[in-house]
């Protein structure tokens, strides 16, 4: 429609076929992953062990991860998130948002997870499985949440990124 819009048609169509192609190779490498999905926590602004997350309302990313063979964990979206609630979660894998308005804490926000001993029993604190992304990635809906999907692909799934 926006090539439409933009008399652009002929790039706007190339875009999507070629968007629909890495979808498809990205589905293709993981197709063989059996198992249980991963559970994932789509964690924002750690501090001192409080954090937000995204829910399973936010349908995106939701299917974006069943698409990589893994599952959003937090039910409900939330801000005001615990240690203990991320101790009862415990996520095989979290994806760190970043974002321009918790700059100061998502500097160090990591770090403080993987020296916090109080959640360092947390599969994915415990196996450094831990990946950052940016929030337009991730939450943007556009072209780069493609980029996003590889690169969670590659994280979620090393052994699958080598076929």
């Amino acid at each position: 429609n926006i090539g439409k819009i933009f008399e652009k048609e002929e790039q706007a169509e190339k875009l999507a076929d070629d968007l629909t192609t890495r979808l498809a190779k990205t589905e293709e490498r993981l197709k063989s992953i059996e198992g249980e999905p991963l559970k994932v926590l789509l964690m924002v602004n750690y501090k001192d062990g409080a954090f937000g997350g995204y829910g399973k309302n936010a349908s995106l990313q939701n299917n974006l991860l069943k698409r990589l063979h893994a599952e959003n964990i937090l039910e409900k979206g939330g801000s005001a998130l615990s240690a203990e609630n991320l101790i009862s979660m415990d996520p095989d894998v979290i994806v760190y948002v970043l974002g321009t308005h918790n700059e100061d804490n998502d500097k160090n926000a990591v770090e403080s997870m993987l020296s916090n001993d109080v959640i360092k029993s947390v599969k994915a604190i415990e196996n450094k499985k831990i990946i950052t992304v940016e929030y337009n990635e991730l939450m943007g809906g556009g072209y780069r949440t493609f980029d996003c999907m590889e690169a969670l692909a590659d994280f979620l799934y090393p052994e699958a990124a080598k076929q």
